[in-house]
């Protein structure tokens, strides 16, 4: 099932139709739906035509994620300190405000780092899995909740490449999405609509640009948003709660930013 949802999400990214990718593989168009709808699979011979086709590598596209990544903050995260803390960020009590854990719902950190909102989480009764494009980072967050007995996912995968096993009921993402360009990012949020259950959110922040600040943003290049820009996405989604914020970044030294957040609910049978 995993291989049919990568072959339609990356074909769909090429824009290209079920007939046009079977012309190209040589295979009839009933067979690529078939494929997508998880009825059959490719002979293993056309996978890395397949592959290539969709501009994949064959991994990604079975949904192996090799660690082959790397971060900025690869070398910091080698300390045995943790870079990030390891309390919870104010963004998190959203989650616990909008959607109680009483049915221990799922939910996804997108850029979870260290780990420490996916622990908190998994400490409070969410089915919590965390995805970082750093490996170093993944397996601090995995060393603290072994040490700390907390049942929690940790994923190393570039986010742009990650597709989920299973639908969420939340996801949650704390100022990460300003490294992503903006047309990846955006690309991103339409996916992660699209795995959303029904009735589930999404809580998330950006820094948005000011004429009257100037920010530094570190080590990693970062793409600032622009004021409102986040709740166009979500047009189509109920804003439970939404508005501009100033806080201090995550992790050690910088300036304050001026932040937009948001706590948006998919309508029941609308949106995607």
């Amino acid at each position: 099932m995993e291989l049919g949802k990568n072959i339609a999400k990356y074909r769909k990214e090429r824009n290209l139709t079920q007939a046009r990718l079977a012309d190209m593989l040589g295979v009839s168009f009933q067979a690529v739906s078939k494929w997508e709808n998880g009825n059959s699979m490719p002979d293993i011979l056309l996978l890395p035509k397949l592959a290539a086709v969709l501009n994949v590598s064959c991994d990604i596209l079975i949904g192996h994620y090799p660690a082959v990544f790397s971060s900025p903050y690869d070398e910091l995260y080698q300390s045995p300190e943790y870079y990030w803390g390891t309390q919870p960020t104010t963004l998190s009590m959203k989650v616990l405000s909008f959607y109680p854990p009483m049915s221990s719902p799922s939910l996804l950190d997108i850029g979870c780092r260290e780990g420490q909102n996916v622990l908190f989480f998994g400490r409070n009764g969410y089915r919590a899995t965390g995805v970082d494009v750093s490996e170093a980072g993944i397996k601090k967050a995995q060393l603290l909740a072994e040490n700390w007995h907390v049942r929690a996912e940790f994923i190393c995968a570039s986010i742009e490449n990650y597709l989920p096993r299973h639908n969420f009921d939340i996801v949650f993402c704390d100022d990460m999405l300003h490294l992503l360009p903006p047309d990846s990012r955006l690309q991103l949020l339409k996916e992660c609509k699209k795995f959303t259950q029904p009735g589930g959110i999404h809580v998330m922040n950006v820094p948005v640009e000011k004429p009257f600040l100037t920010y530094k943003y570190g080590i990693q290049k970062a793409y600032p948003w622009h004021s409102g820009e986040l709740f166009t996405i979500y047009y189509d989604w109920e804003i439970l709660e939404g508005g501009e914020t100033g806080k201090m970044p995550m992790g050690h030294g910088g300036e304050e930013r001026i932040y937009n957040y948001l706590v948006a609910r998919k309508r029941e049978g609308k949106g995607i």
